[in-house]
């Protein structure tokens, strides 16, 4: 149970302040993102930053749940735009298993658990190798700069 939300979980794209905290913080989003199965500079995941200001992502999620091909891997990182390759978050990590791989714990050695993003930039997902049937979906959890 998150006790700063009293166990509710918000997702979206409205600022919502937490009556609990002593600073009126605001409280992390969620954006849910069905990743595309398809090689190339982010076409596995394009998400643009949709608030209109800076936010900070404090991590990515990619729950894979169709492996592709056994040398494939996943970047994602903050991009200029949703055709750029980055892996400032994730940084070649296999997709051929099913699992869970988190900027937290898997960020390789580029990556880092959290980034910030400017008002117009997007978080890119990018796989190299032979996709095969891949499918998954990435949570990206952010707050307002």
């Amino acid at each position: 149970m998150n006790k700063a939300t009293n166990g509710t979980l918000l997702v979206g794209d409205i600022v919502v302040e937490d009556a609990n905290a002593t600073s009126g913080a605001p409280v992390a989003r969620v954006a849910r993102v069905t990743m595309g199965s398809a090689t190339g500079a982010g076409n596995a995941l394009a998400w643009q930053n949709p608030t209109g200001g800076r936010i900070i992502v404090t991590s990515v999620v990619v729950d894979i749940t169709t492996a592709s091909g056994a040398t494939t891997t996943i970047d994602v990182g903050v991009a200029a735009d949703g055709t750029t390759s980055s892996d400032t978050l994730i940084d070649g990590k296999s997709t051929a298993s099913a699992g869970v791989i988190s900027s937290i714990d898997d960020g390789g050695t580029n990556g880092k658990a959290a980034r910030a993003l400017t008002a117009t930039q997007f978080i890119t997902g990018s796989i190299t190798g032979t996709i095969g049937s891949f499918a998954g979906t990435a949570y990206i959890t952010y707050v307002p700069a």
